[in-house]
């Protein structure tokens, strides 16, 4: 014989598919986002996986000032590791011959023995005219194969796009805060054609050890000592006359704390640990909602279940019957969100990570986690919170359940309520009646905001970081020189009235919220024209900037010790004051100062501050010239890759929204079914009963939302410094009064619509539901 309880379930489904398709919705939708980040990051992340070895990419790399003799260089081997040229020249380019630079682009020889191109179009050049460039720079500035590009004002036609294995992420430098695909660029050509550019060369080497290291911990070991002894046999050979190679390092980059070869991977894992967080959350806050609607309807049929009881239907039979809905749903929203996952919405996960990355081809895998956290463990969530909520009313005794009497506790004494005027006296009851629903529309309705607040305030504190680096640039042009001394043994000057020397180097913090932080330090002349400092300093003095004092905590009177950054030796400064500037952590000090300190001679200085284009330098004097571009990148390759993400995730939250508010009040109203119906006889219209119900329930997401938003921006704001704490580089945290009061307005839009279908609702209730009841 058949349970005739399974007859109900297609009523079931039938009277609240409303509150079942929202919720099928909403996790098919989460669900489906979740599935395709598994889905997308673990067939990218085997693609990264396998290029190391099918590229040979690097274990690390050493810039050199000076090429390395082949004596120095056999002698650097001899530390367990084998070095090979990727000397690199960083040129102007031109996209469409106007003059203008469009970007930098830094062009290599064809690499044939480490760091290999993934070619991901077309063909690698072979003639003296032709180059194969970055797959994402093409992307985002639009070029094509065939298009022709000015590299030092020489034309070369685009042959492919590839993706350099250690320039998956485009780092100009390893110590920028952000990397740059928009203007930013690498490229290779055929040995002629580099030879044949006309740019300061730069002299990086890859080495590759001997015997890899087996994990990062290993490697980090093995860099040091490395670093140690590079440094030890570099020392030797200024002595050394066999040798005759002076030379110095100018950088030094371990594979293991390469941005350009680590950063998508790990943002790739800590997206997908995200994303899982944030199915999980929405599994249980719609688990609650499930069960908060079982206790509703455990309630309403409670003579009923007594009945069943009495006849002989287990506990475990009627427990059953209220969860099969609740894990049906999850597991049918699971499968189709999956579908979603593995077809449409993986195409738009992986699009959102080739937008800013550049990403070698992949093919996509069967991802065995994607099933287990996106359809077991959801199914298993729904279950156990349902489970637990459930079954305390499901032990009540057959009595009670015949009697209607399913409270633990003996009646209590009503909440006495303020002299207040009836209606407002009734919504009030109406709120204190269901304040376990409305519990959880609050939570709901937080959880929504602070994900909202995290998509308005990412990209506002972009913009106001790109509005205020503009503002407080030093000067227009800041000119970079490779040495202040012409061949001739004359000091590099320039005719131009408005330039000011400066000097500059780059130190690592020692102790604070992050050490080994590059910190800028610039040597300025009293009285200049760009960085006003309001008082003489002696030789130890400095002033911080904002952003370095706002990250580590600074302030007047403190002491602060940056040590250099290949070497041991540590330097000591006193804080004389805070300096507004937010687009770099760096330190000021007086240039004679900073001459001393670092053991220069009397007036030596590092380039030029200029508010107008120096012209009478020659380039092969200047290293780089940093302008408005320059220092807007961050900001510029952040909204180029959030902002369309953002925009998606906003949509997606409010409909999260709405069909949360909808449930929740469908929930609620429905509960007071009985109460309504008796109102009505009582004469009460339609249009009063909604002023009641629905008032009541617009309040509580008034308030909910109101909170809400403050609490979300002094938590982001937190959340926000403790992860920018973990990355070199500082963005203040930005978020307008207006943009909160956006985002309350969006999280609103879901009561609204709410609003609407329940007062339909409430218009289909009879006044005979009062009637039949006999209490």
């Amino acid at each position: 014989m058949k349970n005739p309880l399974r007859k109900r379930y297609k009523r079931e489904l039938k009277k609240d598919w409303l509150k079942n398709l929202s919720l099928f919705l909403i996790l098919a939708l989460v669900i489906g986002f979740v599935s395709a980040m598994f889905v997308g990051n673990e067939s990218m992340m085997k693609a990264l996986n396998g290029s190391y070895e099918k590229y040979n990419t690097e274990d690390g790399r050493f810039q050199f000032e000076s090429e390395l003799s082949s004596d120095l260089k056999e002698n650097l081997e001899k530390h367990d590791i084998t070095l090979y040229e990727e000397f690199y020249k960083d040129c102007s380019q031109d996209n469409s011959n106007d003059g203008e630079k469009d970007a930098t682009v830094r062009v290599f020889k064809n690499r044939l023995n480490v760091d290999k191109a993934c070619l991901m179009e077309g063909k690698l050049p072979s003639t003296n005219s032709e180059i194969a460039i970055d797959r994402m720079h093409a992307d985002n500035n639009d070029l094509k194969i065939g298009d022709t590009i000015y590299v030092d004002g020489s034309a070369f036609t685009i042959t492919g796009f590839i993706s350099l294995p250690d320039y998956v992420c485009l780092y100009e430098n390893n110590s920028d805060f952000m990397f740059d695909a928009l203007s930013f660029n690498v490229a290779v050509v055929t040995d002629e054609a580099y030879e044949n550019i006309d740019d300061n060369e730069k002299y990086s080497y890859a080495y590759k050890y001997d015997e890899r290291p087996a994990n990062d911990t290993e490697a980090k070991e093995k860099a040091e000592d490395l670093l140690e002894n590079v440094i030890e046999e570099i020392k030797t050979s200024y002595f050394d006359t066999t040798i005759a190679n002076e030379n110095k390092i100018v950088d030094f980059v371990p594979a293991y704390l390469n941005n350009g070869i680590n950063f998508a991977p790990d943002d790739l894992e800590g997206d997908l640990s995200m994303s899982y967080i944030l199915l999980v959350v929405f599994v249980i806050v719609i688990a609650f909602i499930f069960a908060v609607s079982a206790r509703n309807t455990i309630h309403k049929e409670a003579t009923t279940i007594g009945t069943l009881r009495a006849s002989g239907f287990t506990r475990g039979e009627i427990l059953r019957h209220y969860l099969f809905i609740p894990s049906w749903v999850t597991l049918f929203a699971a499968i189709f969100g999956n579908i979603l996952g593995y077809t449409y919405l993986k195409n738009v996960a992986v699009s959102l990570y080739y937008n800013s990355y550049s990403l070698p081809t992949y093919k996509t895998v069967w991802s065995v986690d994607a099933f287990i956290y996106t359809t077991l463990i959801p199914v298993v969530i729904m279950l156990l919170v349902n489970f637990l909520v459930i079954v305390s009313k499901i032990r009540m005794d057959i009595l009670n359940f015949l009697r209607g009497n399913l409270s633990k506790s003996k009646r209590s004494k009503a909440v006495r309520l303020p002299r207040w005027k009836f209606m407002k006296r009734f919504r009030l009851r109406i709120i204190l009646q269901n304040i376990g629903g409305y519990l959880i529309l609050a939570i709901g309705l937080f959880f929504v905001v602070f994900l909202l607040t995290f998509a308005t305030a990412m990209p506002e504190t972009i913009n106001k970081y790109q509005k205020t680096s503009v503002e407080e640039m030093f000067a227009n042009y800041q000119y970079v020189l490779k040495t202040t001394i012409d061949e001739n043994g004359n000091e590099i000057k320039t005719d131009n009235e408005n330039a000011d020397k400066y000097s500059y180097t780059s130190l690592e913090t020692v102790d604070g919220v992050r050490v080994s932080e590059p910190i800028g330090v610039y040597g300025v002349n009293k009285n200049n024209d760009y960085i006003d400092l309001a008082k003489d300093l002696s030789n130890n003095e400095v002033y911080v900037s904002s952003c370095y004092a706002d990250k580590f905590g600074l302030k007047a009177g403190d002491s602060i010790c940056l040590k250099e950054k290949y070497g041991d030796k540590t330097y000591e400064f006193e804080i004389v004051g805070i300096y507004d500037y937010q687009g770099a952590l760096c330190i000021f000090m007086d240039n004679d100062a900073y001459n001393e300190t670092f053991d220069l001679e009397e007036g030596s200085f590092t380039g030029y501050l200029s508010d107008e284009e120096i012209t009478d330098i020659e380039d092969k004097y200047i290293v780089s010239v940093i302008d408005k571009e320059d220092i807007t990148k961050v900001s510029r390759q952040l909204k180029h890759s959030m902002g369309g993400m953002m925009d998606f995730f906003r949509v997606a939250l409010v409909i999260v929204s709405a069909l949360l508010v909808i449930v929740l009040t469908k929930i609620i109203t429905e509960r007071n079914a009985l109460s309504i119906s008796m109102v009505k006889v009582l004469g009460f219209k339609n249009s009063e009963i909604a002023s009641l119900y629905i008032m009541a329930t617009g309040i509580v997401a008034f308030v909910s939302i109101v909170i809400s938003v403050f609490l979300s921006n002094i938590l982001m704001a937190q959340v926000w410094r403790w992860y920018l704490k973990t990355l070199d580089g500082w963005l203040a945290y930005y978020l307008s009064y207006f943009s909160m009061f956006k985002i309350g307005l969006l999280a609103f839009v879901g009561f609204i619509v709410a609003a609407l279908v329940c007062y339909k609702l409430i218009k289909k209730i009879p006044m005979t539901d009062a009637i039949k009841n006999v209490e």
